[in-house]
């Protein structure tokens, strides 16, 4: 993090009252998850944006006879 902003966030909280010392904490916790929220949902968008733009057809069709032969049905 950049030296003067920390410097800066020290001195503004610095002075603040246990209650609003922590309010401060939960909201730099939940800035925190929701930046890790962000990271973590990008191969799972990645994947869905691919879903339905393959041309494999059905990765199970004919699965029946591969696996027992053409006599069952």
């Amino acid at each position: 993090m950049n030296e003067s902003l920390t410097e800066l966030l020290l001195k503004q909280t610095k002075n603040l009252p246990a209650q609003q010392l922590r309010e401060v904490i939960d909201f730099s916790e939940f800035l925190a998850s929701k930046t890790a929220a962000v990271v973590t949902a990008q191969p799972a968008r990645a994947l869905k944006a691919i879903i339905g733009g393959l041309t494999q057809g059905s990765l199970a069709g004919g699965i029946d006879d591969d696996l027992y032969g053409a006599s069952v049905r």
